[in-house]
């Protein structure tokens, strides 16, 4: 199943300096909130409990008025995929996380595909499929 999730993608900081533990800045809140808000508002969410997956995940960019590039540049996939893996990731803290979560732990994810491209409508489109035969 595909969802479709309208905002603004961020990716997450680089680490600086002495590569230091650091706090989750207050704009990743946001975004993850964001992102779990639409989620819960999709008719149905296929959920994965348990179960491997594959992951895929397509970041649509607002291409900047300036640039020549034909591809977005700037933010590492992985740093993209961050906040969407955190954000459908089970909270058994919030009861409310059963209106948006895909699986109960990202150590679920076998496979992760990521790409980015500019787009008119940021965002992100997440595909999550399951892999047969390898239930826990």
């Amino acid at each position: 199943m595909k969802y479709r999730i309208y905002c603004e993608p961020r990716p997450w900081p680089r680490t600086m300096g002495n590569g230091t533990r650091r706090f989750s800045p207050a704009w990743y809140s946001d975004l993850k909130a964001e992102i779990r808000n639409q989620m819960s508002k999709h008719k149905t969410v296929e959920r994965f409990s348990g179960k491997f997956l594959q992951l895929y995940i397509t970041v649509f960019v607002q291409k900047p008025v300036t640039t020549r590039c034909a591809y977005p540049s700037r933010g590492d996939v992985d740093n993209y995929a961050k906040a969407v893996m955190d954000a459908l990731q089970r909270d058994k803290k919030d009861h409310e996380s059963v209106r948006y979560w895909l699986f109960n732990d990202d150590r679920y994810v076998q496979a992760l595909y990521v790409a980015k491209q500019w787009s008119s409508e940021p965002g992100y489109l997440i595909e999550a499929v399951g892999l047969e035969g390898l239930d826990r």
